[in-house]
């Protein structure tokens, strides 16, 4: 009996976009971490930027791992590569 796949992750392409992907928002979580040690106006500022990013990245991983529809190649081009 063939077993099904779980996920899309056993396309190496498509799992080095996720991994990209969960690196970047790892580097968007320290900075939050740091920036609301200091809460003025430009870090208020850094922290929605971050945010926005960061909820792109999840709806990105989301994609790629869930959603058979989107090419890997249109997953690149929103990571941006």
């Amino acid at each position: 009996m063939k077993q099904e796949k779980i996920t899309l992750m056993l396309d190496d392409e498509r799992g080095q976009l996720v991994l990209e992907a969960t690196w970047e928002i790892s580097s968007i979580a320290a900075l939050v971490g740091v920036a609301v040690d200091h809460l003025d106006q430009c870090d208020l500022i850094a922290i929605k930027g971050a945010m926005h990013r960061l909820r792109y990245l999840n709806n990105l991983i989301m994609g790629a791992v869930g959603d058979p529809m989107e090419t890997t190649e249109e997953l690149k081009a929103r990571l941006g590569n």
